[in-house]
């Protein structure tokens, strides 16, 4: 039989250190600022959090595209995500009859770095 990983109802981080693959953090309400971003950038650990992203921009998604949104949209333009990997948690649909047009919820894991500017 196969589990779900979810958050505790008491645990309202939006970004923490990755514990485990059973760790799934509260997804984000709206992009991280840049006081919560900064304990994790450039340090030598994975972070990990939950971003909802159009099901269609997954399904077509090509190199770069899934991480330049999630860096756009919830991350801010200070800050870039190194070797990202994802896992599928959940998904929204307003109704069922939109059931291709939902939001992907996405278990985001990291590093946080500084984008090198010219």
């Amino acid at each position: 039989m196969e589990s779900t990983a979810q958050c505790l109802m008491g645990d309202r981080r939006l970004l923490a250190e990755y514990e485990s693959d059973r760790h799934v953090p509260y997804p984000l309400p709206r992009p991280l600022r840049p006081d919560e971003l900064a304990p994790f950038i450039e340090r030598d650990i994975l972070v990990t959090f939950t971003a909802k992203v159009p099901l269609a921009l997954v399904a077509r998604a090509e190199n770069g595209d899934l991480s330049a949104f999630i860096e756009r949209t919830w991350l801010g333009d200070d800050t870039i995500m190194i070797s990202p990997e994802y896992r599928a948690v959940g998904a929204t649909f307003d109704d069922f009859a939109q059931q291709f047009a939902g939001q992907v919820h996405l278990q985001v894991t990291c590093q946080l770095s500084k984008p090198e500017r010219p």
